[in-house]
């Protein structure tokens, strides 16, 4: 009957099943602490700032690193790098629901953010390896609305979570679905490497881009505390420009570069990478914003100011699979043509 279950036609949709899980926790803890702010903020008495980096402190770090998740992966094995983020994320969750103050809050939501851009990339390049090109699409259609899913339930989740429970369980719910992934990883995901090109990691650009993000990152965030003409916010900024600076001269340099600059000469990607850019923005914007403006200012319960995010995330789960599968017709047909 177990063989019947997972057959070889059949095993590539478990190994999607697999990784989901792992993205699901990835974008679930972009949404689901929103919520939960201004439970936190009374009860680890923090400051709009800290709540900030909160928020700030996973998606820097997982922007930071997750290119070089990305070539781990491609040079140690894409099962291998999914599993040690997925370990990494489970701990961190636990270490941020048992989270004494503020200041340990902050770096368990960093370390979150390493064990997420370790898992991210990973869980793209096991679908590209995973699935031919015919169904490729249609995968990652149904991997972004697994993403849009999680953006979507998170608010309500979180809502719910801190109501009747407590905070601290928006994270303690990552723990039983991180072990349930990696019961999973072994069994449905087959291990695969990128023997195609060398790999290596590129410490040159990791640090130079880390600097310059964080240094951009500070400079936003603490220029109402200390005034944006300040020498602080000023020296900021232009460490992050120096330091991003010096990323652009590197990458254009190396010879295994952890991005390659050329990319950005095709139409496409750079204009898929600019939407996303302002996508994000938005989005993410939004969700900090709104989430203490409905709570502190409108006066809505933690599960009511949840929900108010619904209308905007239940559109991205219905419409995202079928853009993966529109994206493989309009793929062919131009191939054909």
């Amino acid at each position: 009957m177990k063989q019947r279950l997972v057959t070889p036609e059949n095993k590539k949709w478990w190994t999607l099943a697999a990784v989901s899980v792992g993205l699901f926790m990835i974008m679930l803890d972009n949404t689901v602490v929103n919520v939960a702010l201004p439970s936190m903020r009374r009860s680890l008495h923090l400051s709009l700032s800290d709540l900030e980096w909160v928020v700030t402190g996973y998606a820097l770090t997982f922007a930071a690193f997750m290119l070089t998740g990305g070539k781990l992966a491609d040079l140690l094995g894409r099962r291998l790098i999914f599993m040690a983020g997925l370990v990494i994320f489970t701990g961190a969750s636990l270490a941020c629901g048992l989270a004494p103050n503020g200041g340990f809050l902050i770096g368990a939501r960093v370390v979150q953010g390493l064990g997420g851009a370790l898992m991210n990339p990973a869980t793209l390049s096991i679908i590209t390896a995973t699935f031919p090109p015919r169904q490729r699409g249609m995968a990652i259609g149904i991997w972004a609305g697994v993403s849009a899913m999680a953006l979507a339930i998170g608010p309500l989740v979180g809502g719910l979570l801190t109501e009747h429970a407590n905070w601290n369980w928006i994270f303690f719910i990552n723990v039983p679905v991180g072990v349930l992934g990696l019961l999973a990883a072994p069994v449905f995901i087959d291990e695969s490497r990128d023997m195609s090109v060398e790999q290596r990691p590129d410490v040159p650009g990791l640090l130079t881009s880390g600097v310059g993000l964080f240094s951009l990152t500070y400079a936003f965030i603490e220029a109402n505390t200390y005034g944006w003409s300040s020498g602080r916010i000023l020296g900021a900024f232009a460490l992050a420009a120096v330091s991003l600076a010096v990323f652009v001269l590197l990458e254009r340099q190396q010879r295994v570069p952890m991005l390659d600059l050329s990319l950005f000469r095709n139409r496409t990607f750079s204009g898929a990478n600019t939407a996303m850019l302002f996508v994000g923005l938005a989005m993410f914007g939004t969700f900090f914003y709104v989430s203490l403006y409905t709570q502190n200012v409108l006066g809505y319960t933690p599960v009511k100011a949840g929900a108010s995010f619904l209308p905007m995330t239940v559109l991205i789960i219905l419409i995202a699979p079928w853009a993966g599968r529109v994206s493989d017709r309009i793929a062919g047909s131009s191939a054909v043509g």
